[in-house]
This record gives structure tokens, sequence and C-alpha cells, in this order.
């Protein structure tokens, strides 16, 4: 596995895993042109999108990013992030299938109140 920070905006990253296979994972993507330009350089294939919570510089480009590649998108219950995506809430443990991993899910209220962080 490969952990990559992909710089966005003025001060943030977009967090990229990725196997020996290909395939890659990504965490809050609050714009898609930093994560499809790290996806072609690496000639990865987008599976899975881990998401936070719902501001904008987190899920910025989710809906591009899951129009064009169709990833599993793992997001907390909050009405605010709009989409068909699995909901997840504390105490989930998530099977991941590529690249294949668990995560466990852990409730974060503060930042926000239906913020999550992923344990992989």
């Amino acid at each position: 596995m490969q952990l990559r920070a992909i710089p966005a905006f003025a001060d943030n990253y977009i967090w990229m895993l990725s196997d020996d296979d290909g395939n890659a994972l990504i965490v809050d993507p609050g714009a898609a042109t930093p994560v499809e330009a790290a996806l072609s350089a690496q000639r990865l294939r987008l599976r899975t999108i881990l998401i936070t919570h719902h501001h904008a510089d987190h899920i910025g480009g989710l809906q591009a990013l899951a129009a064009r590649h169709h990833p599993v998108v793992y997001a907390p219950d909050d009405a605010r992030i709009s989409g068909d995506w699995q909901r997840v809430s504390h105490g989930n443990t998530l099977t991941l299938a590529a690249p294949a991993l668990s995560a466990a899910v852990l409730a974060l209220p503060g930042h926000t109140r239906s913020h999550v962080a992923y344990h992989l």
C-alpha cells in the first residue's frame, strides 16, 4: 500500500491510498481536478471514497469523481451530503473491496456534529 498526500486549495491535502493492483481510495475529495491528476499520473483506478464530514473543502469534488469513476462512497449519515452513498456511523466496521482493507468508523463530533474518522 502507498499513501500519498494530494495538495488541494491553498493549504489542504486530499489523501490517497493505493494498492499494488492499481486500486485507489480517496479520503475527503474537496476538489476533483487534483485527484484526477494524481490518479492519471499513477495510473490508478478510483474504487473507494471515504467522507469524514460535509464541509465543501472535503466533499467539493465528490459528485464529479463519483459520476466519472463510480466508486463505492462511504459517508456519515448527514442530509448535507447528498447522494446514494453507504451511510456510516460510530461502531461500524467496513470491509473495503479495493483496496482490500477493513475500516472501523469512529464518531468524532465537535468540528461538525456528524464528523467521523476511519481507522484503517
